[in-house]
């Protein structure tokens, strides 16, 4: 009742949910085991194959992704990055892919090319600016789109959102500063 991967040149069957064909070992057919799956398979190796397009209704997939990613920060498993600040001890652990959905700058400065030759990146990077609040606040708004500023930490917030090129977050900090500067 299970399907196997044989793979043709070792002849070795191993689980999984295909099996290669004896015609053509370079491409894979489905073979019915009896899982109830049968349904949704060919009904012949030149049965014409159905296409779609599987897709979270319209509004659900940026909940879906936020929620995954706030999960994703409070847990940091797996973690590869570390943005240090002068004068301070330890560093805000992170994933570097997602600074670099938000800041070009620091995806260019994560990059190879950067680093220098083969080497991947590097694992830590200095956040200017000597705020741990802000590096917090810039790391909490990258995995949720949300962060928590006052009159003290808005300013270095601001300074290192710009300095990093997180564009939104530097246009709601200056949000910030112009509705409280008006009152």
């Amino acid at each position: 009742r299970s399907c196997a991967l044989r793979e043709p040149s070792r002849g070795a069957t191993l689980p999984g949910h295909v099996e290669a064909s004896a015609d053509a070992p370079h491409t894979r057919s489905m073979e019915a085991r009896g899982d109830g799956l049968e349904r949704f398979l060919p009904a012949a190796a030149g049965a014409q194959k159905t296409t779609s397009q599987l897709a979270l209704p319209d509004g659900e997939f940026g909940g879906a992704l936020r929620s995954s990613l706030s999960a994703l920060y409070e847990d940091r498993g797996g973690a590869e990055l570390e943005l240090t600040v002068e004068g301070s001890s330890g560093g805000v652990a992170c994933h570097a892919f997602v600074l670099e959905t938000w800041s070009p700058v620091l995806r260019a400065q994560l990059s190879s090319r950067w680093a220098g030759g083969g080497v991947s990146g590097p694992r830590s990077v200095e956040a200017p600016g000597g705020s741990r609040p802000a590096v917090e606040a810039l790391v909490a708004f990258c995995y949720t789109g949300r962060c928590s500023v006052d009159d003290d930490s808005v300013l270095p917030l601001l300074r290192l959102s710009d300095f990093w090129g997180v564009a939104h977050l530097r246009e709601l900090c200056g949000s910030f500063l112009f509705e409280t500067c008006l009152l």
